[in-house]
C-alpha cells in the first residue's frame, strides 16, 4: 500500500504532515512518499509535468494524490482516475493531462463531496482528497465514493505545439521553455522523440539550439551533449523527464541566460550530406 504525494504547499508547511496524519488515519499500514512540495504555488501545468514524469517509476497500483488545487471550494470537481498501472486522487483541473501521454487512462469516478462530514472550503486535501487516496492504496474501490465519469468529460490541456519547418539544407523545430527546475534547468517542450527524428537526417553535432526571449538577444548552443560534465559553458541535452534542456554544467542557466518560462526556442538540424 503506497500513496506519493504531490503539491504546492511547500516543505515545510504543516499542510504536507496533516494530509500524512489523515492518510495514516484510513490505514497505519500506508507508507507515503513526497513525490514533491515544491511545486510553484497554484502552477497546474507544473504539477502535471512532474507528475507525468514519475510514471513508470513507482509500483503498480500505487495512488498518486496530487494536490494543486487553486479553485479549491469551487464547482471544479473532485476526482479518482485508474490508469493502466496506478490510481490518481486529484481536482479535476487539468493535473491528469500529461499522464495521458505517458500512460492510458481506463476510468474516472467523480467523488461525491457530500458523503464527508467535515469539509473545508479551503483544504479539501485534508476533508476530501486524503481519506479518498487512504481508502483507495487499502483497496476500496472508487465507486464508493461517487459516479463513474466518462473519460472525456475530464479537464485536459496540452504541451505546447512544437512546430516542425524543413527546407534542402536542415531540419527546424520552434518550441519553448515549460519549466525551470530548482537547479535553473530550462526545460523545453521539444521531446526526445522530436529530437530523435532530426537525428535520423542529421548528427548532434550538427544540431544547434538557439534560445531567447523576445526583445533579447539570442543565445546559441552548438551540437548536443549526452551529459552535463562537459566543458562547454551551455549545454543542451536530453534530460531525464525525456524533454530537451538547456543546462549551465554546476551552474544556473536560468540566472545565467536570464532567460524563464516561456522563453522560445528553435533547434536547428543541418541535414547530413548523401
Amino acid at each position: 500500500m503506497l500513496v506519493a504525494f504531490l503539491s504546492d504547499f511547500g516543505p515545510d508547511s504543516p499542510f504536507v504532515g496533516i494530509v500524512k496524519g489523515v492518510i495514516k488515519s484510513v490505514n497505519e499500514a500506508i507508507e507515503i512518499i513526497d513525490l514533491s512540495h515544491n511545486i510553484t504555488p497554484f502552477d497546474v501545468f507544473e504539477g502535471s509535468l512532474v507528475l507525468s514524469a514519475a510514471i513508470g517509476f513507482f509500483p503498480k497500483d500505487t495512488v498518486f494524490l496530487a494536490v494543486i488545487d487553486p479553485g479549491v471550494g469551487s464547482n471544479r470537481r473532485a476526482i479518482i482516475v485508474r490508469s493502466t498501472s496506478y490510481w490518481f486522487v486529484l481536482p479535476d483541473n487539468g493535473l491528469i493531462s500529461l499522464v495521458r501521454d505517458k500512460e492510458k487512462l481506463l476510468e474516472a469516478y467523480e467523488i461525491d463531496t457530500s458523503k464527508f462530514e467535515r469539509v473545508s472550503n479551503t483544504f479539501h486535501a485534508r476533508d476530501i482528497f486524503g481519506p479518498v487516496a487512504g481508502a483507495i492504496a487499502s483497496g476500496v474501490y472508487p465507486n464508493n465514493f461517487g459516479m463513474k465519469i466518462p473519460l472525456e468529460m475530464l479537464t485536459y490541456f496540452n504541451l505546447p505545439q512544437v512546430k516542425l519547418s524543413e527546407n534542402s539544407k536542415e531540419i527546424i523545430l520552434e518550441g519553448e521553455v515549460i519549466y525551470v527546475d530548482r537547479f535553473g534547468n530550462l526545460i523545453t517542450n521539444v521531446t526526445e522523440r522530436d529530437i530523435k527524428y532530426l537525428l535520423k537526417y542529421s548528427s548532434p553535432e550538427k544540431i544547434r539550439v538557439r534560445i531567447w526571449e523576445e526583445g533579447s538577444k539570442p543565445y546559441e548552443v552548438i551540437s548536443l551533449s549526452s551529459h552535463y560534465d562537459t566543458s562547454k559553458e551551455v549545454v543542451a541535452l536530453i534530460d531525464s523527464f525525456g524533454y530537451l534542456e538547456i543546462a549551465v554544467p554546476q551552474g544556473n542557466a536560468s540566472e545565467k541566460l536570464n532567460l524563464r518560462k516561456g522563453a522560445k526556442v528553435k533547434v536547428f538540424a543541418e541535414r547530413k550530406k548523401s
